[in-house]
């Protein structure tokens, strides 16, 4: 009965969870001309991990200038996720942001520890005018919460798997003390 509940003590509570957030910004000081596509990578931590850890939030910012709407298009892991345009900017210097909610990318088609993907198709040639788009930084923000196992040291564990037999052969002792005392 002891060892059972040290037991259930000791590996009842098998997870410990709390919330991180990483970050990851690419510099990609890149000018692009004409039509075609760029493409670059985002690295992942490696703490995390899909499905043991809960993923709350994952975006996917790029800043840019001559973001012109809808002819430039964002793709992560193979899905497509909209058009690059203006969901923000700052006035003096013409950059502009979008923001992507790319939570998807990492429940399908993502494995665990591998970077990711990022695909920009692009076409800067509409009406016959040959425009240009700079990219300046794709920015990676993934809000998971972390499962942790808790497991307990060696030593620990060690004293617990012999303080079991210990703890029965003196409840043992025990009742054959009282026995012969009656």
């Amino acid at each position: 009965m002891i060892t059972t509940c040290l037991l259930l003590i000791t590996f009842g509570a098998s997870t410990i969870s709390f919330a991180d957030i990483w970050t990851n910004t690419v510099d990609l000081d890149r000018l692009l001309i004409g039509s075609g596509t760029f493409s670059w990578q985002h690295d992942v931590t490696t703490d995390f991990s899909i499905p043991y850890d809960t993923l709350n939030s994952a975006t996917l910012t790029i800043s840019a200038w001559g973001v012109d709407n809808n002819n430039d298009h964002i793709i992560v892991q193979g899905v497509s996720q909209g058009a690059l345009n203006s969901d923000g900017m700052m006035f003096f210097e013409w950059v502009t942001w979008t923001n992507y909610n790319i939570g998807a990318a990492f429940t399908s088609g993502w494995t665990s520890g591998s970077p990711l993907d990022v695909t920009l198709v692009y076409n800067e040639t509409q009406l016959g005018s040959l425009r240009s788009l700079f990219l300046n930084t794709s920015t990676l923000t993934i809000d998971y919460t972390n499962r942790v196992s808790a497991v307990p040291e060696p030593g620990t564990l060690m004293l617990i798997l012999l303080a079991g037999p210990v703890l029965a052969v003196t409840a043992g002792f025990r009742e054959r003390i009282k026995k012969r005392q009656q």
